[in-house]
């Protein structure tokens, strides 16, 4: 739907947002070897990580925990990276469902080269509003469990917190997941030559996009 949207507002009525689930088998299935070939990565990043973490927790005190706490940043931020390779392999699944669920991944690797922390940027500039909907989810969510602590039923409130908290949540969610999804549809648009060209932009991974034009300044 978002995909949709982004191209032509005409075509993308809200009988287009189950459209996704003729290929519900397909999007599974590349979501599974997105997480298969994450955890590969991440399996070997570990090995690594777990020789050179033994010998820096020898060297014990503040110099080994602060080694250690960069070290564990340093991974992250590796695993980080080639989770990113596989962002756009549903939007590219979508846009040639003939292809397969592996060609959608090769075909998200290519459009994420040199792309990387772009993505990273774009993604961040939600968090203020993410951040907001985890406020008033926790204040709907206090407010919930008081009024229905009150019985003296300590699971009860809980559940009415967890409910009145999702309330009061849902108004500023059913406006930012859409916009967040076609924000993203767009930059998929971009990267993939549907959108503007603007001009090429280093990239700090250190990669240079292997075809295509950067997205455009937001």
């Amino acid at each position: 739907y978002c995909l949709r949207l982004s191209r032509n507002r005409e075509h993308a009525g809200y009988g287009t947002l189950l459209e996704g689930f003729s290929m519900v088998g397909r999007v599974i299935l590349t979501h599974i070897l997105v997480a298969v070939f994450t955890f590969l990565w991440g399996l070997a990043l570990s090995i690594p990580f777990v020789i050179i973490g033994g010998l820096v927790i020898a060297f014990g005190g503040a110099l080994g925990v602060l080694l250690f706490i960069v070290l564990y940043i340093a991974f992250f931020v590796g695993v980080l990276y080639f989770a990113l390779r596989y962002v756009m392999a549903d939007y590219c699944l979508f846009d040639n469902p003939e292809g397969g669920c592996l060609e959608a991944i090769s075909t998200s690797k290519e459009l994420m080269q040199g792309r990387k922390w772009e993505y990273v940027v774009l993604g961040l500039s939600f968090l203020g509003w993410l951040l907001l909907v985890l406020v008033l989810s926790g204040i709907g969510g206090a407010i919930g469990s008081a009024i229905g602590g009150i019985g003296g039923s300590e699971i009860l409130g809980a559940w009415i917190g967890l409910i009145v908290g999702e309330l009061v949540a849902l108004p500023l969610n059913l406006w930012l997941t859409p916009y967040m999804g076609c924000t993203f549809a767009h930059y998929y648009n971009a990267c993939s030559g549907n959108g503007n060209q603007p001009e090429n932009r280093q990239d700090p991974w250190g990669e240079a996009p292997s075809s295509g034009n950067s997205f455009p300044r937001l």
